[in-house]
């Protein structure tokens, strides 16, 4: 495909986060799920206040209906709606509402890595970079072997999850990020696993696990949106031949795009804390793409501002005692 087509063929796919057993997750985790006309979204409680704040991620334009969107949650007793990087380009703009729309702080990044899945093999070994081929080669030699863990019901799908969220554990505290719950990712996966829309990859190194990335299958579209490595391993190069074996399961499922989730919005800018992860997706030949940007549907303007301020201070005091600051 052309960029034109992968973008085309990436957009017109309802994004996974706007999907109905989506939706049935987060409800289930306490953050009940509302349909307006197709978009779905989110409402969060405030703790101690009677306020809330509704969350849009990811929606399609054709699905977003201010106006309504609006009403509902003015009706649900929200502050303001994030809508959170519409499945756009970077050159979408919301229209106009009678109701404030403001740049947002965005949950999601604005920027992702996408791959045309509708090469064959050879066409995507070769677009590579020739060192990314060199490190896939030697996790094999190395042996490296991968396993797909897809039926939640299995015990060694269950141990293989334990696995990942104690990985997860290891490399958050190593580089200071947040992390969900251990039950979030239990029950993300245990629901969307048995709907066939998500696979659990690892990558093991005698009974040691290298790398464990858990993806999700949505329509047309592969998506990656957690992976972590055991640093102590990484002379293996276990993440190189994952990502391999995780773009050609994506084929087997008939999957046309493989979305990376998430990179650099500057590839190029070194000082970027996500340049590294955003040159090694890079290297598997994929195409950097800018998003439309964040807004905020801001309903009560006393209160949004007075929200901004307390959650600044919240992520400060939460950075600090992470070691952040």
């Amino acid at each position: 495909m052309s960029n034109e087509e992968l973008l085309k063929v990436y957009f017109s796919n309802q994004h996974i986060l706007q999907s109905r057993p989506w939706g049935e997750f987060k409800t289930l985790m306490g953050t009940r799920a509302v349909t307006i006309n197709g978009a779905q979204l989110t409402i969060h409680k405030i703790p101690f206040t009677p306020w809330k704040v509704g969350y849009l991620p990811k929606a399609r334009p054709e699905d977003l209906e201010l106006i309504k969107i609006a009403e509902i949650g003015k009706g649900e007793n929200c502050i303001f709606i994030k809508i959170d990087v519409p499945h756009a380009s970077y050159d979408y703009q919301l229209p106009t509402t009678n109701y404030q729309l403001t740049l947002g702080k965005p949950i999601f990044a604005e920027s992702t890595i996408l791959m045309d899945l509708t090469k064959n093999d050879d066409e995507l070994f070769a677009a590579m970079h020739e060192k990314t081929r060199y490190n896939l080669r030697l996790a094999q030699k190395k042996g490296v072997r991968i396993e797909v863990f897809s039926d939640p019901e299995k015990e060694e799908t269950r141990q293989a999850l334990e696995d990942f969220i104690d990985l997860q554990k290891l490399t958050a505290g190593r580089q200071k990020f947040f992390i969900h719950p251990d039950n979030y990712y239990r029950t993300c996966f245990r629901i969307l696993s048995a709907k066939k829309m998500a696979y659990l990859v690892s990558a093991k190194v005698g009974t040691e696990t290298a790398a464990s990335w858990i993806l999700f299958h949505y329509g047309d579209v592969l998506y990656y949106p957690y992976g972590e490595s055991n640093y102590n391993l990484r002379s293996y190069m276990a993440s190189n031949l994952i990502m391999w074996e995780v773009i050609k399961l994506g084929k087997s499922l008939g999957c046309k795009v493989f979305d990376l989730w998430g990179a650099a919005d500057d590839p190029n800018d070194e000082k970027d804390p996500w340049h590294g992860f955003t040159r090694f997706k890079l290297s598997f030949g994929g195409t950097h793409v800018k998003l439309a940007p964040t807004y905020d549907l801001v309903i009560n303007q006393p209160l949004y501002n007075l929200f901004n301020l307390a959650n600044a201070l919240r992520w400060k005091i939460l950075r600090t005692k992470n070691g952040q600051l």
